[in-house]
């Protein structure tokens, strides 16, 4: 294997590899995050600002359609109420009733029966000169209550008349409205999922350090417990570690160890076995040497015995002759 393989493959390296890789991982999915959050965030926007759009739009098409209801109806004897109470037309939506008086304030038109022949205030003629045409913002009573107007200046050939529109209260406010609650509660939603993803990620992040310091952690536990095993004097085993880092390598190392030390007290025994047999060698000899001498004495004192005093038949001195020998 070549230096820069095992450089590769060894502890440190797989250990910042694994570390950097998760790294880059987490801010990969926390950028996606932020990317999808905003990419839907801005849709959000995108969805209320264009029912906020429709909604001013409608209330321009609206107020224009009221300016033309009423312009149509100049050179009618009826008024609008009686032709909306027939059913010939209907008011726009954001709109809730059209006046029209002369430059004097006589309402010569109405939605509103209760104003017929009556009159309201109308702005003064001197801001017709200065805005000609753009609607001026009034306000008028009816049945008491007070109501904020559009007053639009409309010359005919039988003079100059006000058109006075009034919208329906919120009608384009209450949809900004909506849509300012809308995006205040998807800002809401986003912010928890953010949130909840955060904290999913940290969690993970958190098992996947348990789960490296586990496998990285565990080997080192094992040469920790055969090092104990040694001490207590079992050599009977071999340490399970299959790596090609520098803790298989000392596990290799470790288990070299402890073949050398078996082989060594391995030899202690069989050393200590043949200094036993040697001892008790040299006992027997020394013990065989101190019985030998009183036999000696013994052998020479029947021989003595014995040639002294021998019997003189021949039978009987073989007999003596034979026990001697027995004796031996």
């Amino acid at each position: 294997m070549s230096g820069r393989v095992r450089f590769l493959m060894s502890f440190r390296v797989r250990l910042m590899l694994l570390l950097t890789s998760f790294l880059v991982l987490t801010i990969a999915l926390v950028l996606a995050l932020d990317k999808w959050a905003q990419k839907r965030a801005s849709q959000e926007v995108a969805q209320q600002s264009e029912q906020v759009k429709n909604a001013v739009n409608k209330g321009f098409s609206d107020f224009a359609q009221a300016m033309a209801m009423a312009i149509k109806n100049l050179n009618s004897d009826r008024y609008l109420y009686k032709q909306i109470q027939a059913g010939e037309i209907d008011l726009p939506d954001t709109v809730e009733h059209i006046i029209v008086a002369d430059q004097y304030g006589a309402v010569s038109d109405t939605t509103v029966e209760e104003l017929k022949g009556g009159s309201i205030q109308v702005p003064d003629n001197e801001m017709t000169q200065d805005n000609p045409g753009d609607p001026v913002e009034g306000e008028v009573k009816i049945l008491g209550s007070s109501f904020k107007t559009y007053d639009t200046p409309f010359t005919s050939a039988k003079g100059l008349y006000w058109i006075v529109i009034v919208t329906k209260q919120g009608a384009i406010t209450n949809k900004i409205d909506e849509a300012s609650q809308t995006l205040a509660s998807k800002s809401r939603e986003l912010s928890n999922i953010r949130l909840l993803a955060t904290t999913g990620l940290l969690m993970l992040a958190l098992a996947f350090a348990v789960i490296i310091g586990w496998s990285f952690t565990r080997p080192i536990q094992k040469l920790a417990s055969a090092a104990a095993r040694v001490a207590a004097g079992d050599l009977d085993f071999k340490v399970g570690i299959n790596r090609r880092d520098e803790v298989g390598q000392l596990a290799d190392t470790f288990n070299e160890m402890i073949a050398g030390l078996k082989s060594k007290r391995e030899l202690e025994e069989k050393l200590n076995n043949a200094e036993r047999q040697a001892a008790i060698g040299r006992l027997t000899q020394a013990v065989a040497h101190e019985i030998r001498n009183p036999l000696n004495v013994i052998n020479l004192s029947i021989d003595h015995v014995a040639t002294k005093y021998a019997p003189e038949n021949q039978k009987e001195r073989e007999q003596v002759t034979h026990l001697v020998f027995d004796s031996r």
